[in-house]
């Protein structure tokens, strides 16, 4: 599995319930993890070139070799190395709980726009890979997915029992990612002044619409000049293409100063970025995929006592426009535009609506519940 903050704070969860986790994942931990007895992490790194194009490699044979050794009541499985898990717990004949974050095959046609050549053909040689987990997901004795729209894709394009599928949506530690959190840190170092700030935080795909938040700026600060933009979150060399067009596009407005991009930041220092701002964003354009795959870092912006705004794709199921935050057509900077400098002209609605998505994170998608529900899975799994 790949190690995101998500998955690692229902892990630790399940582990200081008791429960006895093993972790077999790609790359060491990005996220802060509390360490405890009943949680082992197991590293390994793709031995060889063959895993980006069939899951029958030498991870599977270790992936079965450590169930043999360590025994495996539930194994759980997402991300990556799906198919490797897959026909390690068939062939172990190990209790299977899948866990689906996005549909597979969409991802080639909606996801490969501005992304480099090399990226295209590694899509396309994935091709066969993917095709083979769809067809062996159907092993799986559980599914859990993130929407309803997703559900409904596993069912009607994969062909599985819709009685085998569990709707579990993002979660998040409403501990960690509070209203009270001291942004000022990060206004300091990078010098952000009294201004406004709008910020978004994740990945910086076309797709997600990173040019419409610059060309939105550019529209905010004819009204409030001080206004900035902070791009938080990793440029792999795969987005070079798209970079490349963005630093243009931030030149030609004259932006240079105003558009700042952290990078790769540390996920336990997300709760400050998001509380330095004043704005969160997400432009999401349409695609297939992001309509049945919410916005993973939408629990996080409720939950942080910030406003928010953002595109109407994938969102039906969590999201009330004008009640907790503010929804705009996607692909509209003009639009986009008006909500932002509708928020900052109005501190009242903005307060409101940081109110309201903080208490729907802490009714629907607090990570204690959250637990509650992939524990509940995992036992009615190893029961079943």
């Amino acid at each position: 599995m790949e190690m995101h903050g998500d998955y690692v704070q229902v892990f630790v969860g399940l582990a200081n319930r008791g429960h006895n986790v093993k972790l077999f994942v790609q790359e060491p931990p990005k996220t802060g993890i509390s360490y405890c007895s009943n949680l082992n992490i197991v590293h390994t790194k793709h031995p060889f070139s063959i895993n980006k194009i069939s899951p029958i490699n030498l991870i599977t044979l270790k992936i079965i070799s450590l169930m043999r050794q360590q025994g495996s009541g539930v194994l759980y499985l997402t991300g990556t190395m799906l198919g490797e898990g897959l026909i390690a717990g068939t062939l172990n004949k190990t209790p299977i709980l899948c866990d689906i974050r996005s549909p597979w095959s969409t991802q080639l046609g909606d996801l490969s726009t501005n992304i480099s050549i090399r990226s295209q053909i590694g899509r396309r040689i994935r091709f066969f890979r993917w095709a083979i987990e769809e067809r062996l997901v159907k092993n799986a004795n559980e599914i859990l997915v993130y929407s309803e729209e997703l559900k409904n894709w596993m069912v009607n394009r994969i062909g599985v029992d819709y009685s085998l599928v569990t709707v579990i949506p993002p979660h998040i530690d409403t501990n960690r990612f509070r209203p009270d959190v001291d942004g000022a840190s990060i206004r300091e170092r990078y010098q952000i002044g009294s201004g406004p700030l709008l910020l978004y935080v994740g990945s910086m795909h076309y797709e997600r619409g990173i040019d419409i938040l610059v060309d939105a700026l550019a529209n905010v600060r004819n009204h409030f000049h001080g206004a900035k933009l902070m791009l938080v979150g990793p440029w792999p060399k795969t987005l070079s293409s798209y970079r490349y067009k963005l630093d243009e596009q931030i030149t030609r407005l004259g932006l240079e100063e105003t558009v700042l991009m952290t990078g790769l930041v540390p996920w336990n220092d997300i709760p400050k970025y998001l509380a330095s701002a004043d704005i969160l964003l997400s432009a999401a354009r349409y695609t297939d995929t992001y309509t049945m795959t919410p916005f993973q870092k939408l629990p996080e912006y409720l939950a942080s006592g910030r406003p928010v705004i953002l595109t109407g794709v994938g969102l039906a199921e969590y999201i009330i426009d004008e009640n907790n935050a503010l929804v705009v057509e996607p692909g509209r900077v003009d639009a986009l535009s008006k909500a932002i400098i509708r928020l900052l002209e109005n501190p009242v609605l903005a307060q409101r609506l940081s109110q309201e998505g903080r208490k729907l994170v802490s009714n629907e998608y607090d990570l204690e519940r959250m637990i509650d529900l992939f524990e509940s899975s995992l036992l009615s799994c190893l029961n079943n």
